[in-house]
């Protein structure tokens, strides 16, 4: 098996996906884009491997995975463009994030038509696809016809625990536009003015500096934004919040909500995208609409502490029976095993 991924340079949910992957199969990888120390320390024992491309966007990563020829028994192209490596290899096994121009039609930005045509061309050619959710299996099917199957990411569920309640919300995740911080800012400054005493924590990975300043300017004093968190360090933040938030803008899945409910927290989160499917509303967490929502929700949460902790043993509990990477790992292999023959 031989993995293939446009950029690896952050730590994120596709990135882990690479990682586990490649643990579990003795894969080596190939990339783009590469920069081992901005992700986790198992990248360093891992045979990674950077391909020349002539521009670094996603016409020369298109570029260059057409060109790539690989002997191996499966190609697993991750993410987007790296699905184009099945111009030159068979059989490939792609795992699905996001199609080809789906986020930016929901974002209605403008796609050539024409690149849509060839995209389809490039997919149709495609042994077998997994979807990361039933949303991106839904706009595969929708965009380009492309039958595929549901495996959800794993979680290192057995890592989270629970400790305290302490009076702090968490939002967790690469800090980015797409992940929309300042809508939980919003929510948590409306909050304060019944209980000033709760505080927002926001935690992750800075993808976007000016963003990140932003943010801090926005949260002013009603919280604090903990930069490159070490994963004891997130564990130990998950484990003393009082509940957790999480408003990306049409994220495909989320890893980040399993691992809230892997820590026994109830979670908060946009009603749209991957979310939608993690997060049961009502049972281990709320699905909101709009930032009073989420606010009126935190509210909930803080004035009822017997639903917090009833909704974060539920949220462990669906975690353990749905979100290992055991599970997802297993599936993966079986699919592998049948398509190398």
């Amino acid at each position: 098996m031989m993995l293939c991924h446009p950029y690896l340079v952050s730590k994120g949910g596709g990135e882990r996906v690479v990682v586990k992957i490649a643990e579990r199969f003795n894969a080596r990888i190939y990339v783009c884009s590469y920069n081992k120390n901005k992700l986790w320390t198992e990248y360093q024992n891992l045979d990674v491997h950077t391909i020349k491309t002539f521009k670094p966007t996603f016409l020369g990563y298109r570029y260059s995975f057409g060109k790539l020829k690989l002997d191996a028994d499966v190609v697993v192209p991750i993410g987007h463009p790296a699905q184009w490596t099945s111009i030159r290899n068979k059989p490939t096994l792609w795992y699905c994030c996001f199609p080809p121009y789906i986020k930016k039609e929901m974002m209605r930005y403008p796609v050539l038509p024409g690149m849509k045509l060839v995209e389809k061309k490039v997919i149709d050619k495609i042994d077998f696809v997994f979807t990361d959710s039933e949303f991106i299996q839904k706009k595969l099917w929708e965009h380009y016809k492309k039958k595929s199957e549901v495996l959800n990411p794993g979680c290192d569920v057995e890592k989270y625990y629970c400790k305290k309640y302490e009076p702090y919300f968490i939002y967790h995740s690469s800090i980015h536009p797409r992940k929309r911080f300042e809508y939980a800012i919003k929510a948590m400054h409306m909050v304060r003015k019944e209980h000033p005493d709760f505080t927002l924590k926001i935690s992750g990975f800075p993808a976007d500096r000016a963003y990140l300043e932003s943010l801090r300017r926005q949260l002013g004093g009603a919280g604090e934004i903990i930069e490159n968190p070490l994963d004891t360090q997130l564990y130990d933040l998950l484990a003393n919040a009082y509940a957790c938030l999480y408003s990306p803008m049409i994220e495909d899945y989320g890893i980040v909500p399993t691992e809230y409910m892997s820590a026994s927290k109830a979670v908060i989160a946009v009603n749209e995208g991957g979310p939608r499917e993690t997060v049961v509303d009502g049972k281990t967490g709320f699905l909101v609409d709009s930032v009073q929502e989420m606010a009126k929700r935190m509210t909930q949460l803080i004035d009822d502490s017997a639903l917090t902790k009833k909704m974060g043993k539920a949220g462990r509990k669906r975690a353990e029976q749905k979100y290992t990477w055991e599970k997802f790992l297993k599936r993966f292999g079986e699919k592998y095993e049948e398509l190398k023959g």
